[in-house]
């Protein structure tokens, strides 16, 4: 199953995107992080695509 994590600011932007993606994607595992959170959470949970403001290298690694 492919994963999506979405770490974007506001979080009302973050939460429509997952509510949007998960409707027309069901095969997707839709994450939600809090930017500042977006280091560890992607490192810890590897998914395959990531939607952010700034990717950093370590979060570039991670996806």
């Amino acid at each position: 199953m492919t994963k999506m994590l979405i770490a974007i600011d506001p979080r009302m932007y973050r939460q429509v995107l997952a509510y949007v993606v998960r409707q027309r994607r069901p095969s997707v595992e839709v994450l939600t992080a809090e930017p500042e959170e977006l280091e560890e959470v992607a490192d810890r949970l590897a998914p395959h695509l990531i939607i952010c403001h700034q990717a950093t290298p370590a979060v570039r690694a991670s996806a």
